[in-house]
């Protein structure tokens, strides 16, 4: 006979987890006029939020984001537009919203200019959100600003988002001003916080709509704003363009404790490209950021600078390219890596750990190792790059023969009765497969143990001086039954699994 324990992770397979969108519902009924908090639990109500949007701007609501939803690459429309800016809050609560398909639609009639989840804000709050997904930009046609999280915003919090998104595109009837995965514009008064974008920008004939070019970053691509403790690992590829300007980070405004690590690669661009690795304007203010990508290129016109010129305790890696103008401080990739603090960066704030890039903790991804029962979920979580040690205490009667991670059998893996898993870069997936060993029943050794004995449609226990309390456990922690001992003590159960106490002394028993 042989047990299975299947450990699924609730966050890891979003797409199969989450609450799938069929592209056609929408679900306004969780909404009353005259309240102020609304919770959304599916990809109906989050179009019904779009669907309310293009009449209403929400000043003073709040919106929860209750669970996570796959919109299945359907396309959703923009929350908020120019006629409407959403003025509300969107708090995901740590959820996602995956498979994310960008749509320039508000209505049948209606177009928006300014793309991505939600089109224009204003006095807004969004946070505590992922985002995953992918787009060729299909037929946008004069996209003004596109960012996937916001396209145009104004006076505007952005807290905790996590954004994973690859963009490959041919663009050419949806020129655009700027693009970015994460904000596409901000017109002032923006303060991001704790932001984090990993994915792709591939574009291949960027035209321009307007005199300053066409702006593209990583986080935020034109406009001032105040950014704090951002990762970028964005890599950016440009195959022919018309005066781009490119940052793996940002526009303009300042920039505190922040780390680009993706890359930036210009090919065969038709005209000058300003490539900068962390902000798009030499008017950025920074302080201590740090410009490690692990390429950057550009066509001969181009001009590249690795760091802004009014950086404050900030690092570029030396020897990216013999071509760049550099600013701030040159250092070794081994020496950025040694585990070494670097002088003027807050230790509350970065992690500085041998053989990795400085991160900044607020950012590191946690990982989960899961358990499951009918009743729920245990989760064994770990940091990114962390170790996992793992006790498996199989029940009495049963013994591990099989164990896999993520489909991958790693029994060979266990020391005595522990499970090392090291560097773990990605939620596990654990099933356990034990054997059944006995037919009988095995029991603890003890001096004072009190006997049981197989009996007729259950078990016999002596040994236990009457008037004792005889408490019957199933595995999930059930009484199944309880009774006072007479000194010969005859208990009728099924076959299973169960934990017996009697007095002081606690048995598990397999029948």
């Amino acid at each position: 006979m042989h047990f299975f324990l299947v450990a699924l992770l609730a966050f890891i397979d979003l797409e199969s987890h989450a609450n799938t969108w069929d592209g056609n519902s929408i679900d306004t009924s969780w909404y009353t006029e005259g309240e102020t908090v609304f919770h959304i639990n599916t990809g109906a109500q989050l179009k019904g939020l779009q669907s309310l949007s293009i009449e209403k701007e929400f000043q003073g609501c709040t919106f929860f984001l209750d669970d996570d939803i796959n919109l299945n690459n359907h396309p959703l429309g923009v929350i908020g537009w120019r006629g409407h800016f959403f003025q509300g809050t969107f708090d995901g609560q740590g959820h996602c919203i995956t498979n994310f398909k960008p749509s320039q639609d508000i209505n049948s009639n209606l177009e928006s200019d300014a793309v991505g989840l939600f089109g224009y804000v204003y006095g807004a709050t969004i946070q505590n959100l992922q985002i995953t997904g992918s787009t060729d930009f299909g037929d946008m046609n004069n996209v003004a600003s596109f960012g996937v999280l916001v396209g145009y915003c104004y006076s505007t919090q952005i807290n905790n988002i996590n954004v994973n998104y690859n963009i490959d595109a041919d663009v050419v009837n949806a020129p655009f001003d700027a693009l970015s995965l994460v904000v596409g514009r901000s017109n002032g008064e923006v303060e991001i916080h704790q932001v984090k974008a990993e994915g792709n920008i591939q574009l291949r004939k960027t035209y321009y709509t307007m005199r300053q070019g066409c702006h593209i970053a990583g986080i935020i691509s034109y406009g001032v704003a105040d950014l704090f403790e951002i990762f970028s690992d964005v890599d950016i590829i440009i195959n022919g363009g018309n005066r781009t300007y490119i940052s793996g980070i940002c526009a303009s405004g300042t920039l505190h404790d922040a780390i680009f690590t993706g890359s930036i690669n210009i090919e065969t661009a038709d005209n000058t490209c300003i490539v900068n690795a962390i902000s798009i304007s030499s008017d950025l203010i920074a302080n201590n950021v740090i410009s490690a990508p692990s390429t950057m290129s550009n066509n001969p016109n181009g001009v590249f600078n690795m760091m802004c010129s009014n950086a404050t305790n900030c690092y570029y890696i030396i020897g990216i390219s013999s071509r760049i103008q550099e600013n701030g401080t040159g250092i070794l990739s081994e020496d950025l890596k040694s585990g070494i603090p670097l002088a003027g960066y807050d230790s509350q704030l970065w992690d500085f750990s041998n053989g990795k890039w400085p991160r900044l903790k607020s950012l590191i991804p946690e990982y989960g190792i899961y358990t499951t029962n009918e009743q729920g979920s245990i989760a064994y979580c770990v940091e990114e790059g962390g170790s996992a040690r793992i006790k498996l205490i199989p029940s009495i009667g049963w013994q591990i023969e099989t164990i896999y991670v993520n489909q991958e059998d790693v029994t060979s893996l266990i020391k005595g009765n522990t499970l090392v898993l090291e560097d773990i870069q990605e939620n596990k997936h654990l099933l356990i497969v034990y054997s059944d060993v006995s037919n009988s029943i095995k029991e603890e050794s003890r001096a004072d143990a009190f006997i049981i004995e197989r009996a007729n449609e259950g078990i016999e226990i002596s040994g236990v001086v009457a008037g004792t309390p005889i408490t019957v456990y199933d595995m999930n922690g059930t009484v199944v039954l309880r009774q006072i001992s007479n000194g010969s003590n005859h208990l009728v159960l099924p076959q299973g699994i169960y934990i017996i106490s009697a007095g002081e002394v606690v048995k598990k028993v397999s029948m």
